[in-house]
């Protein structure tokens, strides 16, 4: 929830467009990446990876919602 307000912000002033498209490369970056380390099978790093992957999704939500 706080990354959201930041998003936001951060759309506001570059715009959302951009915002949204750094959102998605990042998604193609991470998501692979962090599921292999889901795939391990230690909890820790699966726990890395969901955060990895959780900590880029304001940047694709924040911009389009009202």
């Amino acid at each position: 929830m706080a990354l959201m307000s930041l998003t936001g912000r951060l759309a506001d002033r570059v715009g959302t467009f951009k915002v949204a498209a750094i959102g998605l490369a990042g998604y193609a970056i991470v998501t692979y990446p962090a599921f292999l380390l889901m795939d391990i099978g230690n909890l820790g790093l699966a726990a890395l990876g969901y955060l990895a992957i959780m900590v880029n999704m304001p940047s694709c939500r924040s911009p389009r919602s009202p």
